[in-house]
């Protein structure tokens, strides 16, 4: 379902929070709760104590983490100015302020089907669409599921955000193109369906 007004402004108490530095401008943040409700591919709003405020995609999600009482929200935090209000949320969390988390939002989340899978994700919006790969692996979905990576040849990503055992499932087929921002038009979403083979290059 949306994410409704009164869910947005419904706001859990984080008890834990840590970080972990992936390239210069990006963060991997582990979060802390001890319950939450949330279906692959939904995102939720992160706000500090003073109010600083960002919606991110949820990268993973595990439960009975943290001596087995609480679940585990991963999210990718990325920021291309400092000061920004991603790189302001990232100072407040190393410093240890206390930190709200919505419940689950988003309608785009993963149906189980039969029928297989598409998901495409753009630069850093693979968060969006790994959680749900992770999903699909742990509950040994068998709908073919083929996943498009699309990025700049000057972006941070790389084969090294995809566990390998997220992909020992032979239901996956995992493909990365390259092109940049700029040239992505109108058409770019129709082309990456019938996607030309040269193009593109497997990471399995």
């Amino acid at each position: 379902m949306e994410c409704s007004l009164a869910s947005k402004d419904a706001m859990f108490v984080v008890k834990k929070a840590t970080t972990s530095r992936v390239e210069f401008n990006t963060y991997m943040v582990r979060l802390y709760i001890p319950k939450f409700t949330f279906k692959p591919g939904q995102y939720i709003k992160v706000t500090s104590r003073d109010g600083i405020t960002r919606f991110f995609s949820v990268f993973s999600f595990k439960e009975k983490c943290f001596f087995n009482e609480h679940v585990e929200l991963s999210i990718l935090v990325r920021f291309n100015e400092y000061n920004s209000q991603s790189h302001q949320l990232i100072k407040r969390i190393e410093s240890g302020e206390e930190l709200y988390i919505s419940e689950s939002c988003g309608n785009a989340y993963w149906r189980e089907t039969n029928f297989g899978n598409v998901l495409i994700s753009c630069d850093t919006g693979y968060s969006y669409i790994r959680n749900i790969i992770e999903h699909i692996s742990i509950k040994k979905n068998s709908a073919p599921t083929l996943v498009i990576i699309v990025k700049d040849d000057d972006h941070f990503f790389d084969k090294s955000f995809i566990d390998d055992k997220l992909t020992e499932n032979k239901v996956f087929t995992i493909c990365m193109i390259k092109k940049e921002y700029s040239l992505r038009d109108k058409s770019f979403i129709s082309e990456l369906i019938t996607f030309d083979k040269q193009e593109t290059y497997k990471l399995f």
